[in-house]
């Protein structure tokens, strides 16, 4: 199934270095699809865009962020000042860290990645890039440099995303101010969430760009009051989706090995469109993400999905092109049961013989 891109603005000029790609690879087809990403990585920007336009899914890391670009460029262009950017893939996934480590590099790359596209042929910008902490803001700018990417004629700053931070700079005299808040999370004891909303205060007119937030649940909602709950609620409904990708796993017990069962994706001005897997993975790898080689078209959703909405759309797609479910997976799920039940029976028989012994 192809989807033509209906983007018609300036492509991004993302890469990234052969050492980023396999730090990435997780992400990346091993199978079918795996002519198609060498030939994105090595053949021209004109060359990019006619074959991106062809598929559906993205099919590599590059391909990936210019979506993330276009869509976030062509949000801004349209007048809207509050977005959310969220990339779910492994090593930016806390749900496959078992399977892929979480790579804060990478999440680094991405946000500077966005960055500068916003930066290019805008005559007066300010792009400021917002980590939780000075120590990931100190980690960020220094792998920046490492890799000639931040110096004193960049439009790019790093930041703390500290209302103080943002006070003491000197005033913003660009026509475009765009602030990306790296991972903004809710931590137990620091509700990071209300120094994004101070900070939102400062610059009201400025366009705001949360990147893979997880702001939603935060960890002191039982210790307030239900009218704060509604108004941290209401200011986190002013965000918009303007790029989101999550790639879809199921657990396989008990190597607790991630493997993929879909995608839902969200452009800027498009339905939400849910993908789901054609074809059990092509590879058995016991140590590493299993990525299916095929997607199928599954349904478009005006709004986001509900976790049964993905799932029904999920199973509904594997019922009707007759895929069975993984019966490796099923028989590691069925010894594991049976491991679990005999341990219950021996704990069971052990108690009773104690007991008859001390009677």
């Amino acid at each position: 199934i192809h989807i033509r891109s209906r983007m018609k603005l300036t492509e991004p000029n993302v890469s990234f270095t052969a050492a980023q790609r396999n730090d990435y690879r997780g992400f990346c087809s091993r199978s079918r699809r795996s002519r198609c990403v060498e030939k994105v990585i090595q053949c021209s920007s004109d060359d990019i865009v006619s074959d991106t336009e062809k598929i559906s899914v993205p099919s590599s890391m590059d391909e990936l962020l210019r979506d993330a670009c276009l869509s976030l460029r062509s949000a801004i262009s349209a007048g809207k000042t509050r977005h959310l950017v969220t990339l779910l893939i492994p090593g930016l996934n806390y749900v496959t860290e078992n399977s892929a480590p979480y790579n804060e590099g990478l999440l680094f790359d991405v946000a500077y990645h966005l960055a500068t596209y916003l930066s290019q042929n805008v005559t007066s910008s300010e792009i400021t890039l917002m980590f939780a902490s000075a120590g990931t803001a100190s980690s960020a700018a220094q792998r920046y440099r490492t890799q000639g990417n931040l110096n004193d004629n960049s439009s790019v700053s790093i930041s703390v995303a500290k209302p103080k931070e943002l006070a003491n700079q000197t005033p913003q005299n660009a026509e475009f101010r765009v602030y990306i808040v790296v991972a903004p999370k809710n931590m137990r004891g620091d509700a990071v969430i209300r120094d994004v909303e101070k900070l939102v205060e400062k610059d009201p007119h400025a366009s705001w760009v949360l990147l893979n937030p997880e702001l939603d649940n935060a960890s002191d909602t039982p210790a307030l009051g239900i009218r704060e709950i509604e108004r941290r609620r209401e200011f986190l409904n002013v965000f918009e989706d303007s790029f989101y990708f999550r790639a879809l796993y199921r657990i396989r017990r008990p190597s607790l090995i991630a493997e993929e069962t879909g995608i839902l994706i969200h452009r800027f001005n498009q339905n939400w469109t849910l993908y789901a897997v054609s074809s059990s993975p092509s590879e058995s790898n016991q140590n590493s993400i299993q990525v299916a080689p095929n997607y199928i078209l599954t349904g478009e959703f005006p709004m986001k999905p509900t976790k049964q909405q993905i799932s029904d759309g999920v199973q509904e797609a594997r019922a009707q092109t007759s895929l069975p479910m993984n019966t490796q997976s099923t028989s590691f799920d069925t010894q594991f049961l049976k491991v679990i039940t005999a341990s219950l029976l021996f704990s069971a028989l052990t108690f009773y013989l104690l007991r008859i012994t001390n009677t």
